[in-house]
């Protein structure tokens, strides 16, 4: 992940028309690591955090995506801005992306502190 992170960090700052895809290029292998912490997760309310992020990300998707494909239509029509929704529903999955890991780690690591959300 760092190599990538680092990669697409200078590849962003030397063609910034690529950060959209190197960010979707570094969201993909996070929630593959997410489904494999959740799939051997216990916690039934941790699980269902987790899907919900899963939701979110997936929505955010879908508005970045329809906001990209389909701009000149919505504007056209004097519909809601598509990209707002995005970087609100991004910063609510980032954010409960890096709680859920801070949690799989403290299990991890320390689960006789029996660490909770």
């Amino acid at each position: 992940m760092l190599v990538m992170s680092l990669f697409g960090t200078v590849l962003a700052w030397v063609y910034p028309w690529i950060n959209c895809f190197a960010l979707m290029g570094l969201g993909v292998p996070a929630f593959v690591f997410l489904a494999l912490e959740l799939k051997a997760c216990r916690n039934a309310r941790v699980k269902r955090l987790g899907m919900r992020c899963f939701l979110c990300w997936i929505f955010a998707l879908f508005s970045w995506i329809f906001d990209r494909m389909f701009c000149d239509i919505w504007s056209a029509i004097n519909f809601p801005y598509l990209h707002g929704l995005w970087h609100i529903l991004i910063a609510i999955t980032s954010y409960t992306v890096c709680v859920l890991f801070a949690y799989f780690d403290a299990i991890n690591e320390h689960e006789e502190k029996q660490p909770t959300i």
